[in-house]
């Protein structure tokens, strides 16, 4: 544990590597004024908006098109420039100068306010009417942060853990195979159907993250019940540019560091003919980790991550040509909680019992038996024709996932696996896009074939059995803007799949039973701008989703969860109908207020139920868990509120949560694993520019979670853990080095050390949540 005295010594060198890194003072009162305009015309584009994405910082243009900031630092900065009609575009500019004029153009006409994507890609496929929260560019640079640790702090989203280093996303309630994530384009294929099975890719590659609450895009699939998560790479670079980043963490709690870089380039060949490539690959290392009063033995981690992409690009006067190819590779290995895996069934009752862990070690770097290693792949190739107000994708894909799972076991076979399997997945995608009048009008057809095959040789019965799925599915989707006040819109897609299983049953007679599923998602959605200062969002969607093989055909032992699962063959699909709102007050830009109620019936709504019993086998006792199927109405709300009292540089905020999960059954009870309710409350000094530095903040943040009192305590194996006060703190800031900007900040999370359980923790049976944890990190942006 770090005591206050090395926390601020720690602070103090890293504000002075941020000053003593500077060969010179530079000031920060650079000025810039610009246009927005029309593309073809030269017409001034009035109140689009001027975004910094890099300082996070804004402005809206007069009725002139015309905007000037202020107080800016030279350097290379990401301009982002909207208008009501147009797709945002995105510009990389280099400030060298003290005054600067820029102009921008934008692709729009008055009698079609429906806009052609030119130079600029947005993150994905986020519409109008989409219920969505991004994560702020400094998380972003923390390469230590798995992809749930860095969306804790968007409302609504909360993490289903396994101890303190596997995280998976929760949105409204509902994750796994109900959370599609799409990884630069790509829906990501893995083992997702475990509670453990975080997702298989590297969150420190992103340079957006983003979280859409609602049905979410009908283009990636019918099954996001709960919502999408979009993640982004650095997008490709053509000019002459040499754009270059590292991050550098370390953490105090598992004293382990993390280190992620990245490099691209761009060349201009003859006749409008131009290349670029990047390249880019973290690594990580982390020993165990530690509860206020003890070891949390076997729980630490390693992993090596890296991509590489080409990309070419023609372009002609009203033709462009796009082709991309990015492979990347994802490589983890993970202990599981030594604790969660005891000898006898004595052993596991007093230890669910009592609270206390059964095993605790010295602690270590070395990752132990239990443990489970994961080597993820992946090749996307995307070629794209835009012709006029046209334009054409053809994407095809492939992911393969190895999973590996590890036990303890006797006759010097603990190297040979308790769990092994490979999952194959090709897709091929087209999408279609087309602006005329008013609409903006997308359709698309997808072709997904799945191979999952278990590894023989591993000695045990298999949980998941070998299938092959294939999903054909077609979808379209138009934004209608009726005015510049008012955009409705509107999708469906339709999927046929065909699901093939090869198991043996109880005679050991191979069987191969086959499942046919039809499923829908509708969406439709209405934004409108009510005043200036007041928006109004609300998507209402339908959604279905099929049961999977683990939930159909579970049997056995789930190592690294430490249970025992049973599955059901008899599960049908799942239906989602789910209507949420968004109200927004924008005073200005330091105060606003977001409400945002929902709610989401499901029907057949598949879940994990403890069944209040442990069986024994030759691996050990292990609690027992069944799938059952039940009607479901989850309803919740979100608030947001930040505002600044007055004072220059103090900025306070809010976020709370609320959600219930009721079973439509003779019962009414609380569904098992709802999400407790929780409020959040900041406060913080924010300085975007102070002499040399530029994007300075420190601030506090306390977090309450509620006690989970509505779930039946009887219904799990052990209570729902006490309500539970965590503190943190941040600090960080930038500077100018030439061109290039040098960044550093320090956070603590659990600053007091406090003891406690996450209720969504899956080893919350064995033992307390991780104590006080110093993140420190220095990044380097060229």
């Amino acid at each position: 544990m770090l005591h206050l005295r090395q926390i601020g010594l720690l602070i103090l060198c890293l504000l002075m590597c941020l000053q003593t890194a500077q060969a010179e003072p530079v000031p920060c009162d650079y000025n810039i004024k610009g246009k927005v305009s029309d593309e073809h015309d030269n017409s001034a584009l009035d109140y689009s908006t001027i975004f910094i994405v890099e300082l996070e910082k804004g402005v809206v243009a007069d009725s002139a098109g015309y905007f000037e900031i202020k107080g800016i630092c030279p350097g290379q900065y990401t301009f982002r420039i909207s208008h009501l009609g147009c797709d945002n575009k995105d510009t990389v500019i280099t400030v060298r100068y003290p005054m600067a004029f820029l102009e921008f153009k934008l692709e729009h006409h008055a009698e079609e306010l429906a806009a052609v994507q030119i130079t600029a890609q947005r993150i994905s496929p986020v519409n109008a009417t989409d219920i969505s929260q991004s994560v702020q560019q400094s998380d972003l640079r923390n390469p230590s942060l798995e992809l749930g640790q860095l969306l804790k702090n968007i409302t609504g989203v909360q993490n289903l853990q396994t101890g303190p280093t596997l995280f998976k996303p929760i949105i409204h309630g509902l994750h796994s195979d109900r959370v599609l994530i799409v990884n630069n384009g790509m829906r990501l294929e893995g083992q997702s159907w475990g509670s453990e099975h975080a997702p298989e890719m590297d969150a420190s590659a992103a340079r957006e993250l983003q979280v859409i609450k609602g049905a979410g895009s009908v283009q990636f699939g019918t099954d996001a019940i709960g919502g999408v998560v979009l993640m982004e790479y650095d997008k490709p670079e053509f000019n002459k540019v040499w754009k270059a980043q590292v991050n550098t963490s370390y953490q105090s709690n598992n004293r382990g560091g993390a280190l992620h870089a990245r490099l691209g380039n761009g060349y201009t060949l003859k006749n409008n003919h131009q290349l670029g490539f990047q390249i880019g690959g973290s690594a990580k290392r982390f020993g165990d980790a530690r509860a206020p009063d003890y070891v949390l033995s076997n729980t630490g981690a390693k992993e090596f991550n890296g991509y590489a992409g080409l990309f070419y690009q023609k372009r002609t006067d009203d033709k462009i040509w796009q082709w991309q190819s990015l492979y990347s590779i994802y490589n983890r290995e993970t202990g599981i909680l030594a604790a969660s895996h005891v000898g006898n069934l004595t052993d596991l009752q007093t230890a669910i019992s009592t609270g206390e862990p059964q095993i605790v070690r010295e602690w270590t770097y070395e990752i132990g038996l239990p443990k489970q290693s994961v080597l993820h792949h992946s090749l996307k190739n995307k070629l794209e024709y835009q012709f006029g107000k046209n334009q054409f994708r053809l994407q095809y894909d492939v992911q393969i996932d190895h999973r590996k799972e590890f036990d303890n076991r006797r006759g010097n076979r603990s190297d040979i696996p308790a769990l092994d399997m490979d999952l194959l997945v090709h897709h091929v995608g087209a999408v279609y896009k087309r602006s005329f009048l008013r609409h903006q009008f997308n359709a698309g057809a997808d072709y997904y074939y799945k191979y999952n095959r278990n590894v023989p040789g591993t000695g045990f019965r298999v949980i998941v059995p070998d299938y092959v799925s294939q999903i054909a599915a077609i979808w379209m989707f138009d934004q209608w803007k009726i005015n510049q006040k008012l955009t409705l819109e509107g999708g469906g897609r339709y999927e046929y799949q065909y699901f093939s299983v090869f198991r043996f049953n109880e005679q050991k007679e191979l069987i191969k039973p086959t499942f046919k599923y039809n499923n829908l998602a509708l969406l439709g959605g209405i934004s409108w701008d009510i005043s200036e200062k007041l928006q109004w969002k609300s998507t209402l969607g339908i959604a279905s989703r099929s049961p999977n093989a683990n939930e159909l055909f579970s049997q056995g032992v789930h190592q690294s969860a430490a249970a025992i699962e049973y599955g059901d063959t008899s599960l049908l699909p799942e239906k989602s109908f789910k209507w949420i709102h968004q109200l927004s007050f924008n005073w200005n830009f330091d105060t606003r207020l977001v409400f945002s109620p929902y709610a989401n019936y499901v029907n057949n709504f598949i879940y994990l139920e403890p069944q209040q019993e442990f069986e024994l086998t030759v691996r050990g006792p292990f609690p027992v868990f069944r799938y059952r199927q039940t009607d479901v109405i989850i309803s919740g709300l979100d608030v947001d509120f930040s505002f600044k009292p007055g004072v220059e540089w103090l900025k306070l905020g809010t976020q709370y949560s609320y959600i219930r999960m009721i079973k439509l059954d003779e019962s009414r009870d609380e569904l098992v694993n709802t999400p407790p309710n929780r409020i959040t409350l900041s406060a913080g000094l924010h300085k975007l520019s102070w002499k040399s530095f530029q994007n300075l903040h420190a601030g506090f943040e306390w977090t309450y979670v509620a006690q989970q009192q509505r779930v039946d305590p009887r219904s799990d194996f052990a209570s729902p853990p006490d309500a539970y006060n965590l503190l943190s703190m941040e600090i960080q800031g930038e500077t100018i080095i030439g061109t290039h900007r040098l960044g550093a900040g320090v956070t603590i999370d659990n600053m007091l050390n406090t003891r406690y359980r996450d209720y969504l923790d899956r080893f919350r049976y064995f033992a307390d949540a991780q104590g006080i944890n110093v993140h420190a990190k220095i990044y380097f942006i060229i």
